[in-house]
Protein backbone atom coordinates (compact mmCIF):
# COMPACT_ATOMS: atom_id res chain seq x y z
CA UNK A 1 0.00 0.00 0.00
CA UNK A 2 -0.28 2.03 -1.24
CA UNK A 3 0.53 0.20 -4.24
CA UNK A 4 2.46 2.59 -6.74
CA UNK A 5 6.43 1.07 -7.71
CA UNK A 6 8.12 4.16 -7.13
CA UNK A 7 6.96 5.03 -3.80
CA UNK A 8 7.79 3.56 -0.34
CA UNK A 9 4.91 1.17 0.45
CA UNK A 10 3.15 2.20 3.76
CA UNK A 11 2.44 -1.81 3.93
CA UNK A 12 3.14 -4.95 2.10
CA UNK A 13 2.45 -8.44 2.05
CA UNK A 14 3.78 -11.66 1.01
CA UNK A 15 3.74 -15.70 1.06
CA UNK A 16 6.47 -17.29 1.88
CA UNK A 17 6.26 -21.10 1.26
CA UNK A 18 9.01 -23.42 2.38
CA UNK A 19 9.65 -26.80 1.23
CA UNK A 20 12.00 -29.15 2.36
CA UNK A 21 12.07 -32.89 2.93
CA UNK A 22 13.31 -32.31 6.28
CA UNK A 23 11.06 -31.36 8.79
CA UNK A 24 14.00 -30.09 10.98
CA UNK A 25 15.05 -28.07 8.38
CA UNK A 26 11.88 -26.80 7.63
CA UNK A 27 11.24 -25.33 11.18
CA UNK A 28 14.98 -23.86 11.18
CA UNK A 29 14.59 -21.79 8.00
CA UNK A 30 11.02 -20.59 8.88
CA UNK A 31 12.55 -19.18 12.61
CA UNK A 32 15.77 -17.66 10.45
CA UNK A 33 13.55 -15.89 8.37
CA UNK A 34 11.30 -15.04 10.95
CA UNK A 35 14.28 -13.51 13.16
CA UNK A 36 15.48 -11.80 9.64
CA UNK A 37 12.72 -10.13 9.70
CA UNK A 38 12.19 -9.14 13.19
CA UNK A 39 16.06 -7.66 12.83
CA UNK A 40 14.80 -5.40 9.85
CA UNK A 41 14.99 -1.63 11.90
CA UNK A 42 11.91 0.71 11.58
CA UNK A 43 9.76 -2.41 10.33
CA UNK A 44 7.21 -4.46 12.31
CA UNK A 45 6.81 -7.68 10.65
CA UNK A 46 3.49 -10.06 11.47
CA UNK A 47 4.13 -13.43 10.12
CA UNK A 48 0.66 -15.79 10.02
CA UNK A 49 1.36 -19.30 9.51
CA UNK A 50 -0.95 -20.49 7.01
CA UNK A 51 -0.40 -24.22 6.04
CA UNK A 52 1.92 -26.69 7.88
CA UNK A 53 2.14 -29.73 6.66
CA UNK A 54 5.04 -32.57 6.89
CA UNK A 55 7.24 -33.65 4.54
CA UNK A 56 6.76 -37.00 2.76
CA UNK A 57 8.73 -39.22 1.00
CA UNK A 58 7.92 -40.88 -2.41
CA UNK A 59 7.94 -44.83 -2.63
CA UNK A 60 11.58 -45.53 -3.94
CA UNK A 61 9.58 -48.88 -4.84
CA UNK A 62 7.21 -46.84 -7.60
CA UNK A 63 9.89 -44.39 -8.23
CA UNK A 64 11.95 -47.34 -9.64
CA UNK A 65 8.98 -48.73 -11.87
CA UNK A 66 9.23 -45.13 -13.21
CA UNK A 67 12.68 -44.73 -13.55
CA UNK A 68 12.39 -47.98 -15.75
CA UNK A 69 9.77 -47.41 -17.97
CA UNK A 70 11.55 -44.19 -19.12
CA UNK A 71 14.40 -46.12 -19.55
CA UNK A 72 12.77 -48.66 -22.05
CA UNK A 73 11.46 -46.03 -23.77
CA UNK A 74 14.33 -43.90 -23.71
CA UNK A 75 12.44 -40.46 -22.22
CA UNK A 76 14.55 -38.28 -20.46
CA UNK A 77 13.74 -38.13 -16.85
CA UNK A 78 15.19 -37.40 -12.95
CA UNK A 79 14.46 -38.16 -9.80
CA UNK A 80 13.99 -35.90 -7.62
CA UNK A 81 12.10 -34.82 -4.62
CA UNK A 82 8.86 -32.67 -4.79
CA UNK A 83 8.31 -30.73 -2.13
CA UNK A 84 4.83 -30.72 -3.98
CA UNK A 85 2.17 -31.42 -1.35
CA UNK A 86 -0.82 -31.78 -3.39
CA UNK A 87 -3.04 -34.66 -2.91
CA UNK A 88 0.68 -36.30 -1.43
CA UNK A 89 0.28 -35.58 2.08
CA UNK A 90 -2.86 -37.26 3.07
CA UNK A 91 -2.31 -40.41 0.37
CA UNK A 92 1.28 -40.85 1.98
CA UNK A 93 -0.26 -41.87 5.41
CA UNK A 94 -2.58 -44.56 3.21
CA UNK A 95 -0.31 -45.79 0.55
CA UNK A 96 2.90 -45.76 -1.19
CA UNK A 97 2.94 -42.36 -3.35
CA UNK A 98 4.83 -41.07 -6.55
CA UNK A 99 4.45 -38.40 -8.80
CA UNK A 100 4.94 -38.00 -12.59
CA UNK A 101 5.83 -34.56 -13.49
CA UNK A 102 5.95 -33.04 -17.01
CA UNK A 103 8.25 -30.07 -18.38
CA UNK A 104 6.06 -26.85 -18.65
CA UNK A 105 7.23 -24.05 -20.94
CA UNK A 106 9.86 -22.21 -19.37
CA UNK A 107 9.22 -23.64 -15.93
CA UNK A 108 5.99 -21.90 -14.98
CA UNK A 109 3.39 -24.06 -12.68
CA UNK A 110 0.54 -23.31 -11.54
CA UNK A 111 -0.08 -20.14 -13.45
CA UNK A 112 -1.94 -18.86 -16.85
CA UNK A 113 1.63 -18.81 -19.05
CA UNK A 114 1.77 -22.60 -17.78
CA UNK A 115 2.05 -24.82 -20.58
CA UNK A 116 3.50 -28.10 -21.93
CA UNK A 117 3.22 -29.52 -25.10
CA UNK A 118 1.11 -32.63 -25.90
CA UNK A 119 4.51 -34.90 -26.32
CA UNK A 120 5.72 -34.25 -23.08
CA UNK A 121 1.54 -35.40 -21.60
CA UNK A 122 1.52 -38.57 -24.02
CA UNK A 123 5.25 -39.33 -22.21
CA UNK A 124 3.80 -38.80 -18.58
CA UNK A 125 0.26 -40.71 -19.79
CA UNK A 126 2.46 -43.50 -20.69
CA UNK A 127 4.00 -43.51 -17.71
CA UNK A 128 1.27 -43.67 -15.85
CA UNK A 129 -0.56 -45.88 -17.77
CA UNK A 130 2.15 -48.93 -17.72
CA UNK A 131 2.75 -48.09 -14.62
CA UNK A 132 -0.64 -49.07 -13.15
CA UNK A 133 -0.33 -52.14 -15.76
CA UNK A 134 2.86 -53.26 -13.25
CA UNK A 135 0.54 -52.71 -10.46
CA UNK A 136 -1.98 -54.23 -11.45
CA UNK A 137 -0.25 -57.56 -12.19
CA UNK A 138 1.50 -57.79 -8.49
Amino acid sequence: SPGAITVIPEQAEMVLEIRNLSEERLNRFAAEAAQMAADFPDVTVSIVPQVKKAPVQCSEELQDFMEKICINHSYSYRRMPSGATHDGNSMATKMPIGMIFMPSKDGLSHCKGEFTDWKYVEKGITVLAEMLEILNNQ
